[in-house]
């Protein structure tokens, strides 16, 4: 009786109805009148127990012996269901409804109890506070089962198995690899040729990739473009489709990222992939801020997570910022916030070389390994439908802006957002920095430093209290011959 044990765990009625309605295949014809059962104990207590809903449907729905046997069968058997074992999906679904129940409970416990020290400052309502917070760390946040404690001779003496490679010297199982390029590069090819690499022919631009199944999350492409794409890279390579691959079409699909990761990490252990593809990221976002920091942070623990708890490569496809790639760093080329690149393990770029045009695309690749040796970046070429290795080009060699800036910004681009001395509220550091950041994609700190300090010492910004403005523009007047004054 899966009804009454969800009915047990939602505390909000309309929350408990939303998801009943959800998943139509989960629930059986019991579903209505579990809601209307639970709507009226819940009007009644402060809370509902899973021994309420049971007594409250065994009697509106009689004493049959063998039914109320059946009913608490199901009843122990989902009170057991471990979320990390092996087991159907959507069993592993109620687990973790359930677990997020729990920790919205814990979470609202220990605002409440913080809430309550401010006002009261008692020692009971610092006891109580104590407690939340130990619930807190142990329910909501999940330490208890998943932080390991161990001496570093226990650690030293431990057998830990080597996490297998799947692009090898780049990214191994359980690990989250950034993939970015600017826009129009190829990259949904490439990370195709990546899916064909580690699920057929055992190489990808030179490296050597271990074999097996892929999921493809394919945001971008509509299904015949798919189509088009994997038959024309199958040809190329030989391949003979042997259900290796496995693409789902999410293309204008409105689900959110926590429903999708929560889903994989159940498919990843039944299909056992060796690699799953996001592409691209930024459609897989769901709305959450690309630039915020604290909502890219948390969308990458969910990857960190979902790699970890399934020993499954992940590969997420992104765009560059834009502005002259050639005088960044590699990560701070990556669009968005710069918890991204933090978060990874490694980061491959494709960058335009120097050589390249409208008639022969060529692109440096570049890596950052966390875990591996340092990795050459080289060449590659496109020749359709397959990216090559090119020979003969100095990798170091990328693109310029046509307009061969010496900088990679403008003085416009920092100044263009202060207001003039006397014409509007000086920004502080911290404003003036967010919306040049917001405006331009830069993501160093260390880079609107330097050009702050710069545009200081050469009078182009001056300090007005505790912020930023431009000083007011300087107009030459001259008395013309005639009378008239000429600026």
């Amino acid at each position: 009786m899966l009804d009454v044990v969800l009915a047990c765990y939602f505390r909000r009625p309309i929350s408990f109805a939303e998801h009943a309605q959800g998943l139509p295949e989960l629930f059986t014809g019991r579903r209505r009148k579990l809601i209307q059962i639970y709507n009226r104990l819940a009007a009644e207590m402060d809370s509902v127990t899973l021994e309420a809903v049971e007594q409250e449907y065994t009697r509106q729905s009689g004493t049959d012996g063998e039914k109320l046997r059946m009913l608490q069968d199901q009843i122990d058997a989902i009170a057991k269901v471990d979320v990390d074992a092996q087991m159907p999906y959507v069993l592993s679904r109620v687990a973790l409804w359930i677990r997020e129940c729990a920790e919205e409970r814990a979470a609202d416990r220990y605002v409440d109890a913080r809430a309550r020290v401010r006002h009261l400052q008692s020692d009971e309502a610092r006891q109580e506070l104590k407690e939340a917070r130990d619930h807190l760390v142990t329910t909501a946040l999940g330490l208890a089962n998943s932080i390991q404690i161990e001496s570093d001779s226990e650690l030293m003496d431990a057998e830990i198995p080597e996490a297998g490679p799947v692009i090898e010297g780049l990214l191994d199982a359980g690990m989250v690899g950034l993939f970015g390029a600017s826009s129009k590069s190829y990259k949904t090819w490439v990370s195709m040729m990546l899916a064909c690499g580690v699920a057929y022919t055992g190489r990808w631009l030179g490296f050597r990739c271990m074999k097996g199944k892929v999921l493809y999350l394919n945001y971008e492409l509509t299904r015949k473009s798919a189509q088009d794409r994997l038959k024309a890279i199958y040809g190329a390579l030989g391949i003979q489709p042997k259900n290796m691959i496995e693409v789902v079409q999410l293309k204008g699909a409105a689900l959110e990222p926590e429903v999708i990761i929560n889903t994989l990490m159940q498919r990843c252990r039944l299909k056992e992939y060796r690699l799953i593809i996001i592409d691209p990221l930024y459609v897989f976002e769901g709305g959450k801020a690309e630039n915020s920091n604290d909502e890219m942070a948390l969308l990458m623990l969910q990857f960190i997570a979902l790699a970890t708890k399934t020993g499954t490569a992940v590969w997420i496809c992104h765009h560059f910022s834009k502005g002259n790639q050639a005088l960044k760093d590699l990560l701070d080329r990556f669009a968005g916030a710069g918890a991204l690149g933090r978060a990874i393990d490694t980061a491959v770029g494709m960058t335009p070389h120097k050589e390249h045009n409208d008639g022969d695309k060529i692109y440096t690749m570049e890596f950052e390994v966390r875990n591996h040796k340092e990795t050459d970046p080289f060449v590659v070429r496109w020749q359709y439908p397959l990216m090559v290795v090119a020979t003969g080009y100095d990798p170091a060699e990328l693109k310029q802006p046509r307009r061969g800036a010496a900088s990679q910004y403008a003085d416009s681009d920092f100044l263009h957002c202060l207001p003039a001395v006397g014409e509007g509220a000086p920004l502080t550091y911290g404003e003036w920095k967010k919306a040049v950041m917001q405006s331009t994609g830069i993501r160093s700190d260390d880079t609107f430093k330097r050009r702050r300090k710069a545009l200081v010492e050469a009078g182009k910004v001056v300090h007005v209290g505790d912020g930023y403005a431009k000083p007011v523009s300087k107009i030459s007047v001259n008395e013309h011959p005639n009378g008239e004054l000429e600026r």
